[in-house]
């Protein structure tokens, strides 16, 4: 029984169909999920969301960023700031950003601005 493949589109490399990253230019394949802050947060999720981009583990990751801050003098923590801002906490859900961009427009609408009274005859 022969597994099922596909090529890479970046590399034409012949990959598993079930791979979500192609492990000769490790670039991300389109049948991978969207990227998100997933379900192993632990404050916003972003250091979650690295250690899963990179296949690394998420305690590595959030002890490296640690260490970062602390060197940086907290630089690191305007990036994870950042990098909280721009991606949604769900797959196919939206950022802060986003959410916020769209609450911005329901205010400014024209739905909210209340109807205009006719003018009287003079």
């Amino acid at each position: 029984m022969e597994a099922e493949t596909q090529v890479c589109p970046v590399c034409a490399m012949s990959i598993s169909s079930h791979a979500l990253r192609c492990p000769h230019c490790r670039a991300r394949q389109p049948n991978a999920p969207p990227i998100n802050r997933g379900s192993s947060k632990q404050v916003a999720g972003v250091c979650a969301m690295i250690a899963e981009e990179l296949s690394l583990d998420p305690t590595l990751v959030r002890v490296l960023f640690v260490c970062l801050v602390t060197v940086s003098g907290g630089l690191v923590l305007g990036a994870y700031i950042l990098l909280w801002l721009v991606t949604p906490p769900v797959p196919n859900g939206l950022s802060p950003v986003s959410r916020f961009s769209r609450w911005i427009d329901g205010l400014f609408s024209s739905s909210s601005t209340p109807p205009q009274q006719p003018a009287s005859p003079s």
